[in-house]
């Protein structure tokens, strides 16, 4: 899902990733009740950091981010066929 938002921030990224799974479940509460329950700011950043602390060393990429995630520019996105 991810690959197609690449100009969202890292926490807009998981609070988006939090929402689609929300929305994925039988009975999703309102949308009240996400507004009132959401993460805050330093609850995702320690979220990032305690996955990217126990990401295996081989899925980094040289700049020490997680490499698996998909953050890059993808050439689809500009040359359709």
């Amino acid at each position: 899902m991810l690959r197609d938002h690449r100009g969202l921030s890292l926490a807009r990224r998981i609070k988006a990733i939090c929402w689609w799974c929300h929305q994925q479940i039988a009975h999703p509460k309102s949308d009240a009740w996400l507004a009132a329950h959401e993460l805050g700011q330093q609850e995702l950043a320690d979220w990032y950091q305690h996955a990217w602390q126990y990401a295996p060393q081989d899925l980094r990429d040289p700049d020490s981010m997680p490499a698996r995630y998909g953050t890059g520019i993808d050439r689809n996105a500009f040359h359709e066929h």
